[in-house]
């Protein structure tokens, strides 16, 4: 493992380069070592970390050294105090809190309601010859992580969440790049258009919960049954204002990484014509069989999925900052 080297180019070009294009910036820094200082000051030196020990370490290994931080207070203006911006211990209690609706079984559930809204977005596309990946795959796996989690049909509603979520997402993305962040309230356009998105899927999170006090049967195993029936420390019931933070970092973190990753995957599939048919193969061999064993028998499908998330991963860079020294 190398030590810290400094970056080779000015500070003010740096900037630059980071705030239009954040991902070209990473690509060029990155090969210039394992630590690279951004040359940013004493008070809060920045580094870009490329070394996968050194990642180990950070994510790993002294994790309890590092927090989220900045990233973290952006997303909270989108998804309040979810499991994607809480740390430590609060963090621990959210995330086995959720365990459940994780288990084998549940996934088992959950793959049949994949399939099933997979067929009907196949039946929806048949009859055009061009049409967005993205849209289709982000409204995709919106409809199915709210089948799954909340027990809810999104019917009609699919285009409009699916542009409120990525609406916040692009806003938090610029923010987060954003050299300098503005309170929420002061009413820039970014910020006018990030709230209006918020409104839309806080909407949607609280109709949910009132459908399901409503008809809590019909939510069995889900999410949102989970969450009405789970206490806090001192035994009281979670309030509504943290119950639906859960159900915004579900929608928010729960399908847009996964409908990333899938365009990249159809991409590579349809630049490798060999791959391709190999893969489709694989699948008309094993289509009569349950969704669980297709899952455990489907050795290219799992290489394929592994690819794509090592040449194109959704979640290409990670921000972290110490706590002390490391």
């Amino acid at each position: 493992m190398g030590g810290v080297v400094q970056i080779r180019t000015p500070r003010w070009r740096n900037f630059l380069s980071f705030q239009y294009r954040p991902l070209a910036f990473m690509e060029d820094v990155v090969p210039q070592g394992d630590i690279v200082s951004l040359r940013t000051g004493m008070t809060q030196p920045s580094y870009v970390v490329g070394s996968p020990a050194v990642v180990q370490d950070i994510l790993v290994t002294h994790d309890r050294s590092f927090q989220k931080g900045r990233s973290s207070s952006i997303l909270r203006r989108t998804i309040g105090d979810g499991l994607l911006t809480t740390e430590g211990a609060l963090h621990d209690a959210q995330r086995k809190m959720m365990l459940p609706v994780f288990y084998k079984n549940r996934i088992a559930q959950y793959a049949e309601m994949i399939v099933s809204e997979t067929e009907q977005l196949s039946h929806r596309t048949n009859d055009r010859d061009v049409w967005s990946m993205h849209a289709q795959m982000m409204q995709l796996t919106l409809a199915i992580i709210c089948r799954t989690m909340f027990a809810a049909d999104i019917g009609g509603a699919r285009a409009e969440l699916a542009k409120a979520v990525d609406e916040a997402i692009i806003r938090s993305a610029q923010t987060l790049y954003s050299p300098l962040v503005l309170p929420f309230s002061v009413p820039t356009p970014r910020h006018i258009a990030h709230r209006r998105a918020n409104k839309t899927l806080r909407a949607f999170v609280q109709d949910v919960l009132h459908d399901a006090r409503a008809r809590i049967d019909d939510y069995e195993g889900t999410l949102v049954h989970l969450l009405l029936h789970t206490t806090d420390d001192g035994g009281q019931p979670l309030t509504d204002a943290l119950m639906c933070d859960h159900l915004m970092t579900m929608v928010i973190a729960g399908h847009e990484t996964t409908a990333n990753a899938l365009v990249w995957a159809w991409y590579l599939l349809a630049a490798h014509e060999d791959v391709r048919e190999a893969w489709h193969a694989e699948i008309d061999a094993l289509r009569a069989a349950g969704a669980m064993d297709m899952m455990r028998q489907l050795p290219l499908t799992q290489r394929i999925v592994q690819e794509v998330l090592r040449l194109y991963p959704p979640a290409w860079m990670i921000l972290r900052e110490a706590t002390e020294p490391v």
